[in-house]
């Protein structure tokens, strides 16, 4: 007579899906992750997207409307696997441009613009780490240089309170004064970026 189907006699029988797996009696087959299993797995932040293999993930998270054309502008960005050049706009979303960055690491962001030696460039930078939508909060300004000619350099030291998955970086260039994140103000260009934050690894007991 044929045996009765059971989830551990190595064969892929009755309802299973997999060999001892599957179906309306086994636990569910652990597929090998891919992009396109229209299953959030593996590192994915959300269902094929996001993570070290995935394309971002698209976030529906609207932001504040910034930048107005002047005289100077943002010429290059450059963070992590960001390296983007452009020329003088008022707005640019680049958010088609991403890099992974891992909780706990340190990344230069350097902005440069069309004319460094200027002695009144300001450049700012923000980075909504809790995906909220602004880049009012603790520790979400990452770059804001002192008036004066040269690039925008600063270090940023991805936060473990970040929230894993796809976010903005927002750069934007100033005559004279500090910019902000949001509103249109004379000579100031902004370009948004996309960020996919995961978590660090592991700390090993010692």
């Amino acid at each position: 007579s044929t045996p009765t189907p059971t989830c551990t006699d190595g064969i892929q029988n009755g309802d299973e899906t997999g060999v001892d797996c599957g179906g309306s009696s086994c636990s569910p087959c652990q597929a090998t992750p891919t992009c396109t299993d229209g299953i959030q797995n593996g590192d994915e932040t959300d269902v094929d997207c996001g993570g070290s293999s995935c394309t971002p993930c698209q976030t529906s998270t609207s932001y504040c409307v910034a930048g107005n054309q002047g005289s100077n502008y943002i010429a290059t960005v450059n963070f992590g696997a960001i390296s983007h050049s452009s020329q003088n706009s008022d707005y640019s979303d680049n958010t088609s441009i991403s890099t992974n960055v891992t909780k706990g690491a340190s990344i230069t962001l350097t902005v440069n613009s069309g004319n460094d030696s200027w002695g009144s460039n300001v450049i700012g930078g923000w980075i909504d780490w809790n995906q909220n939508g602004d880049f009012g909060d603790p520790g979400e300004e990452v770059l804001m240089i002192p008036r004066g000619s040269g690039a925008g350099i600063a270090t940023v030291v991805i936060p473990n309170t970040a929230l894993e998955g796809t976010t903005r970086l927002r750069v934007r260039y100033r005559w004279w004064s500090n910019p902000s994140p949001c509103g249109a103000t004379e000579g100031d260009e902004v370009e948004d970026y996309s960020i996919v934050v995961s978590g660090g690894s592991t700390p090993t007991p010692t």
